[in-house]
């Protein structure tokens, strides 16, 4: 512990709720429906702020902006320490095309 008070109270308080509460990032942080950051991983960018439905195990699918419903096939989730989202899930739809999920 003292690496980890020699680094501040912030990174302290970081490293005692994740030590306590175990936070499985390989799950989604939600269960249901909430507004989430999708974006497609086409290499254009286009991202949404979309309703995305889980089990809390895996991404079920989300709405589209045009009233259509993408259902995912599979999906991860990892911690994405790199990106300014501390989480990130990917979801393949039925399509084969991926996509990523932020907190909003």
């Amino acid at each position: 512990m003292k690496i980890v008070t020699f680094l501040g109270l912030g990174t302290t308080i970081f490293a005692v709720y994740f030590l306590f509460f175990k936070v499985d990032f390989s799950k989604p942080w939600w269960d249901g429906n909430e507004y989430q950051k999708v974006c497609a991983t086409t290499g254009d960018e286009n991202c949404y702020t979309l309703v995305v439905s889980s089990d809390g195990e895996n991404v079920i699918g989300f709405g589209m902006p045009n009233g259509g419903y993408l259902v995912g096939s599979d999906s991860e989730c990892v911690k994405a320490s790199q990106l300014k989202e501390s989480r990130l899930c990917r979801m393949w739809d039925q399509s084969g095309d991926k996509w990523d999920i932020m907190k909003q």
